[in-house]
């Protein structure tokens, strides 16, 4: 029984029928919820990943500046406070207060989900808020990891080399500064996607967003041990594959990896 068990679940991904939707396999809930999962910790790990590596490597330069001081205190707070809490006062301030932004769902029951724009601008507007939750504790984290790096380049040697030829500093931060500090991290990526994987299943049940850690939740909850299995084994199946195709890609965008011996 063991090995047909293992034999369904390797090469088959079978898992048995889920106890939240009876007869509907496991399999097929994950495959309805995944699109909306990976497209929220896409976008959100995405934005993060740009504006903390950017803004920290700006950060860096000028780290004497009262900006950078204030800025990098800010994300230190920032990066410490789990997201579902900065979830909760995103939906306190826009949703209950403003009333900018809805608090929970993917998009308007009203509107038939495809491939229009007013079913696209509805998940645009729902998502935003999770999306904001997650990317901003990304950022901030992105930050002061860069900031740190640019700040140990600075006394390099090929920076001198490049001031004595006369480059502007705006030609150096970016042609030699910025460039030696977002290849790195691509590689730190692929080490904290487990992290925002795990953080994202709250976010989703803060938001009622239905996504596969939301299903999770739920299969939890009602001891739906089929489910459970197959979500657990997928999020280690994602983070497993998208680490392999970082570590693929690397040595593409970084020269050192590739030419070393």
């Amino acid at each position: 029984q063991y090995i047909r068990y293992f034999n369904r679940v390797l090469l088959h991904f079978d898992f048995g029928p889920s106890i939240i939707s009876y007869p509907v396999p496991a399999t097929e809930l994950i495959v309805r919820s995944l699109p909306w999962t990976l497209g929220l910790i896409g976008v959100a790990t995405f934005i993060g990943w740009i504006v903390g590596v950017l803004c920290g490597t700006f950060a860096g330069w000028a780290r004497r500046s009262r900006i950078s001081e204030v800025v990098t205190n800010v994300c230190l707070l920032l990066s410490h406070i789990p997201a579902y809490f900065i979830a909760l006062v995103l939906v306190l301030f826009f949703s209950y207060r403003l009333h900018w932004l809805p608090a929970n769902g993917a998009y308007d029951t009203s509107l038939d989900p495809g491939w229009n724009l007013d079913f696209i601008l509805s998940v645009i507007k729902y998502g935003t808020l999770p999306v904001l939750a997650t990317a901003i504790v990304g950022a901030a984290g992105w930050l002061i990891g860069t900031r740190a790096l640019t700040v140990s380049l600075l006394g390099e040697d090929f920076l001198t080399y490049a001031g004595a030829k006369g480059l502007t500093p705006w030609r150096i931060l970016t042609a030699y500064v910025l460039r030696n500090t977002w290849l790195p991290q691509i590689a730190a990526l692929g080490i904290v996607l487990g992290g925002v994987v795990n953080g994202n299943v709250i976010v989703e049940r803060l938001f009622r967003y239905p996504g596969v850690g939301n299903l999770l939740v739920d299969s939890v909850f009602i001891k739906d041990v089929n489910t459970a299995q197959a979500v657990v084994t997928m999020f280690i199946f994602v983070v497993l594959t998208i680490n392999l195709v970082i570590d693929l890609i690397l040595p593409l965008v970084d020269p050192r990896v590739r030419l070393e011996r």
